[in-house]
């Protein structure tokens, strides 16, 4: 047990981010910063909370700054497109360059937040999430149904992933719908079963904002059959499960529709049991149209984490 003293000096180190890491936690008794060893539960509870809150702090601010900064590239490069003397239009360039560096400095910064957050709040072991489904009564039973995905590697999609398990640590897919049943995507949205709207609960996140602060990709997690994906331009919150190899229609390039052609969908999770629900799902009548929507919705009936 540890004297009042020493674990206020441990809250301080912990909310300050210097002398805690998770080594300390799973450390032994050689480390006499081992907080297994010389805490009670609820101080390390604690000090675990402090870290997380501060964490969280930054990642806010993070995307805070991400935002402006992008704002400033995009007025410009309008501002580029705009000027007429070579001159100008050089010391615009280099300015758009300086801001696309900083953009990539940030987006570095809110990953490996991200990562550190996964770790603390997760562990490092694998991360899983069952999904349970709702199917119409048209569709006969069973009328529940679940399969489980497996998150992305911390290392490769960090900020994608914690951004989809804070709104599940949230419940903010509970009593939301599959929406489209296309050739190559089911895509999930923030709406019912009846189609009432439910995007308003996914902005009242304390950091996060209903969509992406950027598009995260990796050529390590493509888009391939059966992984989960995030949709839209910023990416979110709707999210797709991919019934065909999509790694070059959603990667980088594969939507010209976009300004930003380069960019590419996140790919977060992919699916590691229940592929029958899956095909069950595709087999759901839609709509004669190109968006290909679901005659009838799909429920999200909850999705658990896995601990």
């Amino acid at each position: 047990m540890l004297e009042e003293k020493e674990t206020l000096t441990l809250r301080q180190r912990c909310a300050s981010g210097t002398g805690i890491s998770m080594q300390n936690f799973e450390s032994d008794s050689a480390g006499e910063t081992s907080l297994v060893k010389i805490s009670s539960s609820s101080e390390l509870v604690d000090i675990l909370n402090a870290r997380i809150e501060r964490k969280d702090k930054e990642l806010e601010n993070l995307r805070k700054f991400l935002k402006k900064s992008e704002d400033k590239v995009y007025k410009l490069e309008k501002a580029t497109k705009k000027t007429s003397s070579g001159s100008d239009d050089a010391k615009m360039g280099t300015r758009v360059k300086l801001y696309e560096k900083h953009l990539q400095t940030v987006r570095k910064a809110l990953q490996q937040t991200s990562k550190e957050l996964l770790e603390i709040k997760y562990g490092k072991d694998p991360i899983r999430a069952q999904v349970t489904i709702q199917f119409p009564e048209s569709m006969g039973a069973p009328s529940l149904s679940s399969f489980t995905l497996q998150l992305a590697p911390p290392d490769v999609m960090p900020y994608s992933v914690y951004y989809w398990l804070t709104q599940v640590d949230n419940k903010l897919w509970d009593g939301c719908a599959f929406i489209r049943n296309a050739d190559h995507v089911l895509q999930a949205s923030a709406q019912d079963m009846n189609g009432k709207s439910l995007h308003r609960r996914f902005k009242h996140l304390p950091y996060l904002t209903e969509s992406l602060a950027f598009q995260e990709y990796s050529a390590n997690y493509p888009h391939e059959k059966y992984t989960l994906g995030i949709a839209g331009r910023p990416g979110g919150p709707d999210f797709y499960v991919s019934l065909v190899n999509n790694t070059r229609a959603h990667g980088p390039g594969g939507q010209s529709s976009y300004d930003l052609r380069e960019e590419a969908d996140s790919c977060f999770a992919k699916i590691v049991s229940g592929i029958d629900v899956i095909k069950r799902m595709h087999t759901a009548p839609r709509k004669k149209d190109s968006f290909q929507g679901l005659v009838e919705n799909i429920g999200i009936e909850n999705i658990k984490i896995l601990r």
